[in-house]
């Protein structure tokens, strides 16, 4: 950067190409502490962060379409109506898994403070209570779905006319 008039900056070319590259990092997710790294650490390869980048992004992009596919699932079976047992879920909506990283994160920096201690004590001290007399009584079983047809309905996959009826039929439509 050269010198120039009071409020302004004044850029040549390895400037902006060094600014392009920084902004170019930051786009792709690093730390301003991972790109000091970058141009400045002589046992830091810039292809190698790049590459492993990469990998990670593909990760993520795999996990966010897995995630787009099932919550258009559960869309589905929202317009439906139909109110899925924890087994017909996973049929439907098969094994979906969560990146619980930041619990691991969080653990040694917070497992010490007030709040993880309170945290910790509030569902420990719940307990399922007593049955009261005048308790409302458990609701009535509801029937019981074939997951394949919820799934297929759920997907606008035409099946059957009279099971669509039986469907609609339970469903009181």
């Amino acid at each position: 950067m050269t010198s120039a008039p009071p409020g302004y900056r004044l850029y040549n070319e390895a400037d902006l190409a060094r600014l392009q590259q920084i902004l170019f990092y930051r786009e792709l997710g690093f730390s301003l502490d991972e790109i000091t790294m970058i141009f400045k650490d002589p046992q830091v390869n810039p292809l190698e962060q790049l590459q492993a980048r990469q990998r990670q992004l593909s990760e993520e992009i795999a996990r966010l379409q897995r995630l787009a596919e099932v919550a258009e699932r559960a869309t589905e079976v929202q317009k439906t109506g139909v109110s899925l047992t924890p087994q017909e879920r996973f049929e439907v909506f098969g094994e979906t898994t969560f990146d619980l990283s930041y619990a691991t994160e969080a653990e040694p920096k917070w497992a010490h403070s007030q709040g993880q201690r309170e945290a910790m004590a509030r569902p420990a001290a719940h307990t399922k209570p007593a049955a009261h007399p005048h308790q409302a009584r458990p609701a009535p079983a509801r029937p019981r779905y074939d997951p394949r047809a919820v799934c297929a309905w759920a997907q606008g996959i035409s099946i059957d006319p009279s099971v669509v009826s039986a469907c609609r039929q339970q469903l009181g439509r």
